[in-house]
């Protein structure tokens, strides 16, 4: 079990270091990257069956619109969500979350 846990908490970690990314992306007007790593978050959150981080992701990727755009208005909210939504899955994780596990 400790192993489980051991990893359902390095794949949040990773989660983690994605949406930094993102959001450094996003702060740096590189849409192209922002676009990859909302996708890849909405993949790791898929495997660690988080909903709520998957569909933030998705939210975002939507929010920031096909290759070749500018991001729709409010793209910045909801990365600043999505870092929430991760702290939360973490807190939960730990056992010290007010929300039911996502």
């Amino acid at each position: 079990m400790r192993d489980q846990d051991d990893a359902r908490l390095l794949a949040i970690a990773e989660l983690n270091l994605e949406a930094t990314a993102l959001g450094e992306a996003a702060l740096a007007s590189d849409w192209e990257e922002a676009r990859f790593r909302s996708v890849r978050i909405n993949t790791l959150a898929f495997d660690l069956r988080s909903q709520r981080v998957a569909q933030t992701a998705r939210d975002i990727a939507c929010a920031l619109g096909a290759p070749g755009r500018q991001p729709a208005p409010g793209y910045g909210l909801k990365i600043s969500l999505l870092s929430k939504v991760i702290g939360q899955l973490f807190e939960n994780h730990l056992g010290g979350g007010s929300t039911p596990p996502t």
